[in-house]
């Protein structure tokens, strides 16, 4: 066996000198290969982009399908009709339509029997011009600027409004730039100096730009306007660097974030000034969006509720445009590196934090430009931005000493957190019945099937059962049976099971929801168990798949509607269904229960307009999914009286304004919800 041996003529250094040559060699082999393997991620990435946009196509066009004629079922019938209209058909919606028809002729007389036929026809033909397709929203959104612009002819009188202000605050706006397009970059600034508000300043850091055209457009216009303040970086610093030294430069008492290519409406400074009149007591404004269509048109705008704290939790709703006290972002701490691509979500969520009064101005003031490599073209561009946006929301939750773990969502930027649940509280789901045994057992099943957490007990509520089938079934029935002996109250029936239990949580559960996702009563507990939350509800989707329920939104087109708003994430709302709501029964017990004047309608809505007025918020989950079919035991009557009583109480639909339905969503006829 042979041994290697040193080699005399070699000597040490000559031997070193050797290894760290083959070490720069190895080095410089491996920049090369990062950076084809680099170059080579970014073109697959550009396919990605044009993938989903045409994924994004294809599924608008199913989702406009299913909504079409053939895919409006799944409502109720009694029994006797289901072999003639089993769940799910199109027979069972026309038998359905015609008994509530019926019904309503009874109750209320022949012209609230047309009116319902009325507003049943408006509702399946939409507004007849703007079909919900890509094109037809592109061309109702167009309607709606054309409707809105007419601002523009009336810059005096904005002018004259601006003369009445007690306040008029310079508003300082940072923009960070690198290598935009130079007519991009040119439009970006016109836009800021075409401001009707006056009183700005606009500071600029140059993030050591490569392309000389650049930095002599930025030069060009800091001489044309001493408003615009300037300052160029020796090195590339990345965005949240940038925002910073551009932020040094301020001086105004507040500062607004514009990127280097998107666009300010030219009212949209005298609009926040004119609401930071209005709301003296303001640490954070934000505004509606819109963007830049790779063919110069304005579309996909994004119309914002009114701030939710759980939402920003679950992504970035606010972005653009937004403006924050000055000595706010100086108390936070500005912009911090390591968060970049979530960089403003990350000083969003610490400044709503410490500020006083979030607003939000109803009205597009901000156009993102759709461009390769923008978010405003595919979150998904930047993987590493979802990493940071995750961080941000896990700092958070640690910041305001909630414990919990989270998750990304089911799109790019959105995000779940499950929240530890603090010891073992019991649960006592609450389950409302009269005959109808198979469904009362397919929702026992699914509970028992699917819940994954130990500490909860059912109750049936039996109201006047009379079937030998179902009356067999409770008295074998291993779960809790309370007896509700009176004609039918759902208040009542809600408030006699809450008397009758001793729990820490109750779930009202319908007899016609099944449980398809385990972990929901975690998901909902988590947020039950916060002492400033008073209500919980889940997603709720019809047999065929369709939403039923993602919160319930007051006033506008409805006193109150069950809405499909496709956010994927968890967010404030006003009310939640009592089909599966989730509250804590010391909450239940303070604000006196269910209203059981309510009889059939607006009960749970009700409930939880209390319970906001009280102080408590009341949350949507997505991560607690259960199918409902919806009317399936008693049918979805809604009584006069019922109606009366609640308007007495809240206002009719014209009085009614919901903080987390934006109101431009309903002009003229109700613009498409996206927020995908």
């Amino acid at each position: 066996m042979s041994r290697a041996t040193p080699n005399p003529e070699v000597h040490p250094e000559a031997a070193a000198e050797g290894g760290a040559a083959l070490q720069a060699d190895e080095e410089a082999r491996l920049r090369d290969e990062v950076q084809r393997l680099t170059a080579e991620l970014d073109e697959k990435r550009h396919t990605v982009v044009g993938l989903e946009a045409e994924a994004r196509a294809v599924r608008e066009e199913l989702a406009r399908i299913k909504r079409s004629a053939s895919g409006r079922l799944a409502l109720r019938l009694q029994d006797g009709a289901r072999r003639l209209a089993p769940y799910g058909t199109g027979r069972q919606r026309a038998l359905h339509n015609v008994a509530q028809n019926v019904a309503v002729l009874a109750d209320e007389g022949p012209r609230a029997m047309f009116e319902r036929i009325r507003r049943q026809g408006s509702a399946a033909s939409g507004d007849g011009r703007f079909p919900d397709t890509p094109a037809g929203r592109q061309r109702q959104y167009a309607a709606w600027l054309r409707f809105r612009e007419a601002r523009d002819d009336a810059v005096g009188e904005l002018v004259a409004d601006e003369e009445s202000w007690a306040y008029r605050p310079t508003v300082s706006l940072v923009m960070p730039v690198h290598d935009p397009a130079v007519a991009w970059l040119e439009e970006a600034i016109e836009s800021v100096r075409a401001q009707i508000y006056t009183s700005w300043e606009l500071c600029i850091a140059d993030d050591a730009s490569t392309r000389p055209d650049v930095s002599d457009v930025v030069r060009r216009f800091a001489a044309a306007d001493r408003r615009i303040k300037v300052t160029f970086r020796e090195t590339c610093g990345g965005i949240a660097v940038a925002s910073n030294d551009a932020l040094r430069l301020a001086e105004g008492e507040w500062v607004g974030f514009i990127d280097h290519d998107d666009v300010l409406q030219p009212h949209a400074l005298h609009a926040v000034v004119r609401h930071l009149n209005e709301h003296v007591d303001a640490d954070v404004c934000y505004s509606d969006e819109d963007k830049i269509l790779p063919s110069g048109e304005r579309g996909d705008p994004l119309f914002k509720p009114d701030w939710s704290a759980e939402m920003l939790l679950s992504a970035n709703y606010i972005t653009h445009f937004v403006v924050v006290r000055k000595g706010l972002l100086d108390d936070v701490g500005q912009l911090r590196e390591g968060f970049e691509g979530s960089q403003d979500h990350d000083l969003l969520l610490r400044v709503t934090e410490r500020g006083g009064r979030i607003g939000h101005i109803a009205d597009v003031l901000y156009s993102w430009r759709m461009v390769a490599g923008s978010s405003a073209l595919s979150s998904d561009f930047k993987p590493l931005a979802r990493e940071a946006g995750r961080r941000a929301v896990q700092e958070a939750l640690r910041r305001r000493g909630l414990a919990g773990r989270v998750e990304f969502g089911a799109h790019p930027g959105f995000y779940n957190t499950r929240y530890e649940i603090v010891g073992s509280p019991s649960v006592a789901i609450v389950i409302p019945t009269r005959d109808h045994v198979r469904l009362l057992q397919d929702a026992i099943e699914s509970i028992e099937k699917h819940t994954t957490y130990a500490n909860y007990f059912i109750v049936i509520v039996d109201n006047q059962s009379r079937r030998p089938e179902t009356v067999s079934y409770l008295r074998s029935t291993a779960h809790r049976v309370v007896d509700v002996d009176r004609p039918f109250n759902f208040s009542a029936i809600v408030n006699a099971a809450a008397a009758a239990v001793e729990a820490d949580h109750l779930v009202l559960f319908n007899n016609d929801v099944t449980v398809t996702t385990p972990g929901w009563l975690e998901a909902m507990l988590g947020y039950s168990q916060r002492s400033d939350v008073g209500a919980v509800g889940a997603r709720l989707l019809f047999a065929d798949g369709r939403v039923q329920h993602e919160g319930v939104v007051v006033g506008g087109l409805h006193e109150a509607a069950n809405v499909e708003i496709s956010w994927p994430g968890a967010r404030e709302v006003s009310a939640v269904t009592g089909a599966c709501l989730m509250t804590r029964h010391d909450v239940f017990r303070k604000v006196g229960g269910f209203d059981e004047d309510l009889a059939e309608a607006f009960n749970d809505v009700d409930y939880c307009l209390r319970l906001r007025t009280a102080g408590f918020r009341v949350v949507y989950t997505p991560l607690a999914e259960l199918k409902h079919r919806e009317g399936a035991s008693r049918g979805r009557r809604i009584p006069s009286r019922d109606r009366e009583h609640f308007i007495r109480r809240w206002g009719s639909r014209e009085v009614l304004s919901d903080p987390y339905l934006n109101a431009n969503v309903l002009w003229p006829n109700p613009l498409r919800l996206r927020f995908e």
